[in-house]
């Protein structure tokens, strides 16, 4: 029973803590109008940019929540955006358009080029080339300082709405129902071609070096590509709907995916578990990414929100240390009892803030074993 107490009452302190249905959620932005479809973060993080459904964008301070601008020149959903590895500029992509704009949100380029609606945007590490997938076969790569397309890519045999640069710039991947396929960017020729997912494929991503290529699809499932084995090696089930994006933590032992079943699930890349579902969405969910710290990510929705989250050291503890940490707790438990019949308001806050501080020090330790567990299989 003392167990089960004292379970119950770490989820009323963690509730507490932070005012939130899920526990790792840090904000909710609701300052949209219209349902949020993609996000990403400034390289130095402290902004974040957001495409709407309705055609806008919107630049955020990530600190104060202040919208730093406004962009409403798509006629249709900004499906993807992204901010220049060098800070010099940002896109938003929607329609069949692609619009460049200086960081204080000047239109230097509209290009035209797509002639169907655009899917994906990635830019390679200098920031002047991107690569975009549609909802066409054929799919496009640019030249964002002069502003000019370069390329055209129609060696697929169904459409390619997802495209990206490997971390180094060196490869493009592209994926089709059926086909991935890795090209050369120096040379443009194909090096790698693997058998994919039989539906439409929506996303796709590196891992940071590159070694992992992964894909997200309509058919619920995230498959895992290996470039030097030239194979694929996992394929992640769990979602119960379509996925929509994903991403590689920034060192790279875990990716998040987010689907229209509303949820994000965080992957461990060694073993493939889920070890964590994030569930404070109330519709689907539609774009994700990473802050530059890797402890934080975001996330967009149908439901009209964007929402960060806390990459919590509590997530991974807990997932294989649960029972341990219950039992060191359990050696604390006076500590987390509920204010006792003739205890002072100020010994009550002092009894509290040292139950929280023990918790933080027994997640903390076994958080450090899970790390050298990591490292003991020689990962980051």
């Amino acid at each position: 029973m003392r167990a089960i107490f004292c379970i119950i009452l770490n989820c009323i302190i963690l509730f507490n803590l932070y005012s939130q249905k899920d526990p790792y959620l840090l904000k909710d932005l609701k300052k949209f109008k219209s349902e949020t479809l993609s996000v990403t973060f400034s390289p130095d993080g402290k902004r974040l940019l957001a495409g709407l459904n309705d055609g806008s964008a919107m630049l955020i301070d990530v600190e104060t929540e202040a919208v730093l601008l406004t962009l409403k020149d798509h006629w249709k959903g900004v499906v993807e955006v992204i901010m220049d590895p060098l800070s010099r500029y940002f896109i938003t992509a929607g329609d069949n358009t692609i619009k460049v704009y200086t960081m204080e949100g000047e239109l230097v380029h509209n290009l035209k080029d797509q002639t169907s609606t655009i899917w994906s945007v990635d830019t390679d590490p200098t920031g002047q080339y991107i690569i975009t997938g549609a909802i066409s076969r054929i799919f496009k790569l640019f030249d964002v300082i002069e502003g000019k397309r370069i390329a055209d890519f129609s060696d697929h045999t169904d459409i390619v709405m997802a495209a990206c640069f490997s971390p180094d710039g060196r490869l493009i991947a592209s994926a089709s129902p059926g086909t991935v396929k890795i090209r050369d960017f120096a040379t443009k020729e194909i090096i790698l071609t693997f058998p994919s997912h039989p539906e439409d494929i929506y996303t796709i991503a590196f891992s940071p070096d590159g070694k992992l290529l992964a894909t997200g699809s309509k058919d619920k499932t995230v498959r895992l590509y290996d470039t030097e084995l030239k194979k694929q090696v996992a394929e992640y089930k769990g979602h119960k709907d379509l996925i929509m994006d994903l991403t590689f933590s920034p060192d790279g032992n875990y990716l998040l995916s987010c689907s229209f079943d509303q949820t994000v699930r965080l992957w461990e890349i060694s073993t493939g578990k889920t070890l964590y579902t994030f569930i404070d969405h109330s519709l689907q969910v539609t774009g994700i990414a990473f802050h530059p710290d890797g402890r934080r990510f975001a996330t967009t929705s149908m439901d009209k929100t964007v929402k960060i989250w806390d990459l919590s050291p509590e997530i991974f503890a807990d997932f294989y240390f649960h029972d341990e940490i219950t039992s060191e707790l359990n050696n604390h438990a006076e500590l987390f009892e509920p204010r006792q019949k003739g205890e002072a308001r100020q010994d009550f806050e002092v009894r509290n803030a040292k139950a929280l501080e023990i918790r933080k020090e027994i997640y903390g330790k076994f958080y450090e074993k899970y790390r050298e567990c990591l490292r003991e299989k020689n990962l980051p």
